[in-house]
């Protein structure tokens, strides 16, 4: 998978899956940033996770770097992370202030768990190198996580769904820091009219969700395929009618010319209520 670029502490994945935490280049500022992750954690039921260090020094960094190495802390699957060294935290304070919430000291890190409306905020402050204050700092971010969701229960309500509506499923498989993933499901969100009215959306993350791929084994993705994102539509009987495997292997996000061909015949194939002319829309769209 494709790395998200949330933030200078990031989680570098394959499959999906987070495996270390390096450095990486920031584009935007954290207050440019935080809608957008805001947006990218509602799409995905996940939450966003504000951390302010309150100094530079090598020793508080490794402090915070134990909150969002995955290997670490496997909870942290569950946020999308914005780290605010000391250095930007005066072009943060609007963060800080929109949640109420005191820059933090030297020798502190400041944890906000953010809700998913981006409205409010839970807050928790570390201080200090020791473990215990690391330990309390993860207890809280464990309480505040969105409570995992089973991948089967929500296949089976989406399936009732589609079966009332007399529409289909289109379940997509996510990693929780693939920018491909968001992506599409960003797409997804900016055509809601017109796919809803033909297709229930099941987002699932790996790594976050449970029993998430005995649910993808159902609905035929290969044993070897490991590629994200990866998707299906599902029939209103639970079997899958097309999945994102074409000629060429997955095509994930469709960038290529060959993708988004074969994106317009699962369309094709599947759609019940969209003209060709919106179905044409739709693939377009994916040049923006």
């Amino acid at each position: 998978g494709e790395n998200y670029p949330d933030d200078r502490i990031v989680v570098l994945s394959q499959a999906g899956k987070p495996a270390a935490v390096a450095q990486t280049a920031r584009s935007k500022p954290a207050v440019e940033r935080l809608p957008e992750l805001l947006r990218d954690a509602r799409l995905l039921h996940m939450k966003v996770l504000v951390l302010a260090e309150g100094d530079a020094t090598a020793s508080l960094r490794e402090v915070s770097r134990k909150f969002v190495d995955e290997r670490e802390f496997p909870e942290i699957l569950r946020y999308l992370p914005l780290v605010i060294p000391a250095a930007e935290l005066p072009a943060a304070t609007p963060i800080l202030a929109r949640f109420n919430a005191r820059p933090p000291a030297a020798g502190e890190i400041l944890l906000l768990a953010v809700d998913t409306n981006g409205r409010g905020a839970r807050e928790w402050l570390v201080r200090g190198e020791e473990s215990s204050s690391v330990q309390s700092g993860r207890a809280f971010l464990k309480s505040e996580a969105p409570v995992p969701r089973d991948a089967r229960q929500m296949l089976a309500a989406a399936l009732a769904e589609a079966k009332a509506s007399r529409r289909d499923v289109w379940v997509t498989a996510c990693g929780p820091r693939s920018e491909a993933c968001f992506r599409l499901v960003r797409w997804i969100d900016d055509q809601q009219q017109p796919l809803d009215y033909d297709y229930v959306f099941v987002p699932l993350v790996i790594g976050r969700d449970e029993h998430v791929e005995e649910v993808l084994r159902g609905l035929g993705r290969p044993p070897q395929e490991t590629s994200l994102p990866w998707f299906a539509v599902v029939g209103k009987v639970g079997a899958s009618l097309v999945t994102s495997d074409g000629p060429r292997g997955n095509i994930g996000y469709p960038e290529s010319g060959a993708a988004r061909r074969y994106l317009r015949q699962m369309i094709d194939r599947t759609a019940g209520t969209m003209t060709a002319a919106e179905i044409d829309h739709l693939i377009q769209s994916l040049r923006k």
